[in-house]
């Protein structure tokens, strides 16, 4: 690709229009940095429906997870100072908090956390397994220290280290270290540390509702969407649609902020992508960012890895870091920098709706001015093709499989004439989706073939005899065959 120039936005901004039609979006705002200035930023649509008031880039949007992403610069920022280290072990620096389980909570680390791979679960309990999300999102403003947030403590579900989860309530440890470490409280320190030296003035973490929020939008519900979706009753409200099907969610407020309350407008965040784009500079050593983007969790080179707090991938060939961010009630944003163009990008949405995620994709193509990768011609490995058939399941651990759960359920291997195709238990492969082999220098890596202009990507992992054993999905997902069946084959 060739740097971002006048001359890509004539062709982004249609691909922006077209999406707010294809997918009627209620509005998105996007912001394109390049060389660490802001070289395009626009919004489309409406940020508030019934008011009639078009959307920009200086409208406030809860970003959701890429909180997470400064959560980790102010832990960086303290390795710095030798306050901590990443091997610091949770139990000594939050003695009072008490945790449980199978996992050996004296392993848990900084590192294991900012890597979700400390064995938390997305409910810190069984307790609310059936419905997780009960302690994600709150009706109350009221900030808890971790022991009164967790009274029964903390589940270390599996041993820290050995499998990838993520994990939420692990960055809300952070949060508490930070105010432990610094005595103020985390608005100040996110202030301090980020906000006030990138001059982001129209951004916090203090998770209230404000003037310049651009309202979120929900569509209507199903009772068993209604089911799925943890304290459904606070955000997704049975009012009127303010058009035709988007209806005004309420403010849902998090618990545990460091995991994802910062509210920040683009134009904002196009200064925190030009900080990244220069390694962190004004907020991190040069060498403690790098520590944060290079792969300490990635099973696969071909599948998507995790940094401390980042995700790595590749993205329309162009390898990126970045992060997404989702909040109930109606918005959807997405961070991806490409730090080999000097490039980055921001999209705001004030949509709850999966529908983001076909747009998000076309959006980033066209700021890369990519088209889509072609399916490789690559024969199937007969091994695989003999093998590979079956029932494949996540590690155990039932807290460590939510999202397994709600996303995918149990994977499915068929043959299909001359190919394969994947059939998840739900979500959007329940109906069958084939697979073909990605590239010709792995026959382990296989892509899902399907509309998205971003496919997924799945790798099998074998046997010290060459045979089918489990595979390895995005995002970290380890699954493993079914052992009757291995049995049986």
């Amino acid at each position: 690709m060739t740097a971002f120039t006048s001359a890509h936005i004539p062709r982004l901004r249609d691909v922006c229009l077209q999406a707010i039609d294809d997918y009627h979006l209620p509005g998105l705002a996007i912001a394109v940095v390049q060389d660490g200035q802001l070289v395009y930023g626009e919004g489309f649509g409406l940020a508030d429906i019934k008011g009639r008031r078009e959307m920009s880039i200086s409208h406030r949007q809860r970003i959701g997870s890429i909180t997470k992403t400064m959560t980790a610069l102010c832990i960086m920022a303290n390795v710095d100072a030798g306050r901590l280290h990443l091997d610091s072990r949770i139990v000594e620096l939050l003695p009072e908090l008490s945790f449980s389980g199978h996992g050996d909570a004296n392993q848990l680390t900084i590192q294991h956390l900012l890597t979700h791979t400390g064995g938390i679960g997305e409910s810190p309990t069984r307790e609310h397994l059936l419905d997780p999300e009960t302690e994600l999102w709150t009706d109350s403003t009221e900030l808890l220290d971790a022991p009164q947030r967790y009274p029964q403590g903390i589940e270390i579900e599996i041993d820290p280290g050995t499998k990838w989860s993520y994990a939420n309530h692990g960055f809300g440890l952070l949060g508490d270290i930070l105010v432990q470490l610094e005595d103020k409280p985390l608005a100040d320190i996110f202030r301090d540390r980020i906000f006030r030296p990138l001059e982001m003035r129209d951004s916090d973490i203090r998770d209230k509702t404000h003037y310049n929020l651009a309202p979120g939008y929900h569509r209507a519900l199903t009772a068993e969407q209604r089911q799925n979706r943890g304290n459904s009753h606070l955000w997704a409200l049975e009012n009127p649609p303010e058009d035709d099907q988007h209806i005004r969610g309420g403010y849902i407020f998090l618990p545990i902020p460091a995991a994802g309350a910062v509210q920040s407008s683009a134009r904002d965040l196009a200064r925190y992508i030009a900080a990244l784009l220069d390694r962190g500079a004004g907020i991190v050593d040069h060498a403690s960012f790098d520590e944060m983007v290079k792969p300490h969790w990635r099973p696969h080179p071909g599948l998507m890895g995790v940094g401390l707090a980042f995700m790595l991938e590749a993205r329309a060939g162009h390898e990126s870091m970045g992060h997404g961010g989702s909040v109930a009630g109606g918005w959807n944003t997405e961070l991806a920098i490409f730090p080999q163009h000097g490039l980055g990008c921001i999209l705001n949405f004030n949509l709850d709706d999966p529908d983001t995620t076909p747009a998000r994709a076309q959006i980033i193509h066209a700021v890369l001015d990519a088209t889509p990768d072609p399916v490789p011609d690559v024969p199937l490995d007969p091994i695989i093709a003999a093998t590979a058939p079956g029932t494949y399941e996540s590690l155990p651990g039932d807290l460590t499989n939510v999202r397994v759960r709600w996303n995918t359920g149990r994977i499915q291997i068929e043959r299909e004439g001359e190919g394969l195709i994947l059939r998840s238990r739900r979500g959007a492969y329940s109906e069958g989706v084939p697979i073909r082999p990605a590239d010709d220098s792995d026959p382990n890596l296989f892509r899902l073939i399907d509309d998205s202009p971003e496919p997924a990507h799945i790798a099998f992992t074998r046997t010290a005899t060459g045979d089918i054993n489990g595979l390895l999905m995005d995002r970290g997902v380890r699954m493993v065959r079914d052992a009757t069946e291995q049995q049986d084959s």
